[in-house]
């Protein structure tokens, strides 16, 4: 059978995309495209394919994990939204710390988990990051640079936007309120959005979720703890909704951008611990 010219052109197209599709063990459909099909298994469109997607699908298959995180964290931004939406900036803070502490009403015990949880969001991500050092390389400076991004994003944001804390607001628009303190925490008066302990922990959560993508039901563990650390700074009056609303959207996205680094990234002495990499150079 002959072919003319514009079937010449579109049928290895067509083969191609059929191809994927055909299994190995079939060797008489295969047979029925003929060079064509071997030409796209072996040299051509496949290979091109496969590693234009290999990122992609890297991502969104292998990593399980973060798939799960992601969708967590869309439900629980749209479901605050929701709520920004609905109430006033001040109605809502004082429901979430006042109102939360009048249905719970174990305040001492409150003051204490959430005082310590915060630090989720300060210096616990950099320690964690030095011991996956001692682990392998690659996922310890995964978050560190994760980490790096996130301050890079947060901190102009803070400087651009400069809005007052909730101790500030309140002084200014409401000064017969009186704010939840804990004791042992210095309420800070600026630079309130976005917030930077919310972004920091997200996004060290969801690049821990990628690193123990072997064990899914971790990356729901992973997301309360981002939640919790969320919620504590409002708990603090550190925070306003809005702002811890942003630092999840910030350090989410700074965790994915350096998650498409960290899957790419194939350098060999990455694989090592920092010890054993020591222990090499002797």
């Amino acid at each position: 059978m002959r072919l003319n010219k514009s079937s010449q052109t579109s049928l290895p197209l067509l083969c191609s995309t059929f191809a994927i599709f055909v299994p190995r063990e079939d060797k008489t459909r295969r047979a029925d495209f003929g060079c064509y099909v071997s030409f796209v298994n072996r040299r051509g469109a496949w290979r091109f394919f496969c590693r234009r997607c290999w990122c992609l699908g890297y991502v969104l298959i292998m990593k399980k994990t973060l798939i799960i995180f992601l969708s967590l964290t869309a439900v629980f931004v749209l479901a605050l939204a929701v709520l920004i939406a609905l109430n006033g900036k001040a109605e809502l803070h004082l429901a979430l710390t006042h109102g939360y502490l009048e249905r719970v009403g174990s305040r001492e015990v409150n003051d204490v988990f959430f005082k310590y949880l915060t630090e989720m969001g300060a210096w616990v991500p950099f320690v964690i990051a030095a011991l996956l050092l001692l682990w392998r390389v690659k996922e310890g400076l995964y978050l560190l640079v994760s980490e790096g991004v996130t301050a890079l994003m947060v901190y102009p944001l803070k400087r651009l936007f400069a809005e007052p804390r909730p101790k500030l607001f309140f002084q200014e628009a409401m000064p017969d309120v009186t704010l939840h303190s804990v004791e042992g925490v210095s309420m800070h008066l600026h630079n309130s959005f976005p917030s930077g302990h919310t972004a920091t922990v997200f996004c060290a959560m969801l690049c821990l979720s990628v690193i123990c993508r072997k064990r899914p039901w971790l990356s729901v563990l992973f997301f309360l703890i981002a939640v919790l650390t969320g919620y504590s700074r409002i708990y603090l009056s550190q925070h306003f909704a809005n702002d811890v609303l942003a630092g999840t959207i910030v350090g989410t996205v700074a965790a994915l951008l350096c998650t498409w680094w960290y899957t790419k990234w194939r350098g060999r002495w990455t694989d090592y611990s920092v010890v054993e990499k020591l222990r090499r150079n002797r």
